[in-house]
């Protein structure tokens, strides 16, 4: 594939940002060590603000945006990769200071991509996309801190509906954890307990604060929090001893489980967990929306993913009708 489409955003004089889908050939391409041709890409929450011009996600102009990508490798110049090899690529700054992957040709470093794990199939793991490789992530760090389904009480996901949260919930679900999911809506019960949760709790009730002491802990470790206040009060309501892994949303807090700044070993190490999971397929949950001859889907997620929360789109809708960008 000499020539190849891909959205392209701009900046016009007045700051603006303009997106249009472009004709482009692998001379266009930035400088890199592997060239992928795509198959799927994720529409993040973060991409839907790079389209918009919502914020400032895009740090230069021209900009393909995507933060993630799965695809299968074309040329390389590494020793890692060779030709037919398939890949998956999340964070690394793609599509905000790299060219991303809402193209049907990609060329990246090497050390950005990750092969794709065993079981898993490259609309597979778009569907899961980042923020389920990011929930894997934090999962990680909590077993690194001894969290166990056998010596720890409930596990609470707060933004539960969400989509971290979601594909958190059902990690911990599969792994044995008996979750507790907090979301602010009562719609989305039926579909955390199908994920996994084993009971549910209201939004407000963790952001109001405790009115006793701290219990006796029954909850072993808070798996995502928003903010630092918010943080604070789920520990001292339920007396938790120890707080692990955050996964803040905006990316401000880098902690070793940051999504976009692990090492290549770490990112490795999570896809090959998440292959080894039974996940929801993306037939039975999630769906896909053609984009091109390269079959790039989109999947329409609010902070970073949620499956299963849309209506499939029919191909050849360029739209992700059905979809939501939502948090909690």
């Amino acid at each position: 594939m000499e020539t190849f489409k891909a959205l392209v955003l701009t900046q016009d004089a007045d700051g603006k940002t303009q997106s249009a889908i472009q004709q482009l050939s692998r001379a266009d391409l930035p400088e890199g060590e592997v060239l992928v041709q795509v198959a799927y890409s994720g529409l993040n929450y973060k991409d839907g603000l790079a389209v918009t011009g919502t914020g400032k996600i895009v740090r230069s102009f021209p900009m393909v945006p995507g933060i993630d990508f799965a695809g299968t490798v074309v040329e390389s110049n590494a020793p890692d990769y060779s030709p037919g090899d398939e890949v998956v690529l999340t964070g690394w700054s793609v599509g905000e200071r790299y060219w991303g992957g809402m193209a049907q040709m990609a060329r990246v470093q090497a050390g950005w991509l990750v092969p794709l794990p065993a079981g898993l199939s490259l609309q597979h793991a778009m569907s899961i996309g980042t923020a389920g490789f990011t929930s894997m992530l934090a999962v990680l760090a909590l077993e690194e801190h001894g969290l166990t389904p056998e010596t720890q009480g409930e596990v609470v996901v707060s933004g539960a509906a969400g989509g971290v949260g979601s594909v958190a919930v059902a990690i911990l679900g599969k792994l044995g954890y008996n979750v507790v999911a907090s979301t602010g809506r009562e719609t989305a019960h039926d579909y955390l307990r199908e994920l996994g949760a084993r009971s549910i709790i209201g939004r407000e009730e963790l952001r109001a604060p405790s009115k006793r002491p701290p219990r006796k802990r029954t909850l072993g470790r808070c798996h995502r929090y928003r903010r630092r206040r918010h943080a604070g009060r789920v520990a001292a309501k339920y007396g938790l001893w120890r707080q692990r892994s955050s996964v803040w949303q905006r990316g401000r807090h880098r902690t070793p489980e940051h999504s976009v700044s692990v090492h290549s070993t770490g990112c490795q190490h999570a896809w090959h967990r998440v292959g080894e999971l039974p996940l929801p397929t993306p037939q039975a949950r999630l769906g896909t929306a053609c984009t091109g001859p390269a079959r790039a889907g989109t999947r329409v997620h609010g902070t970073g993913g949620a499956p299963g929360r849309y209506s499939p789109s029919e191909p050849g809708d360029h739209s992700g009708a059905g979809a939501r960008a939502g948090g909690d």
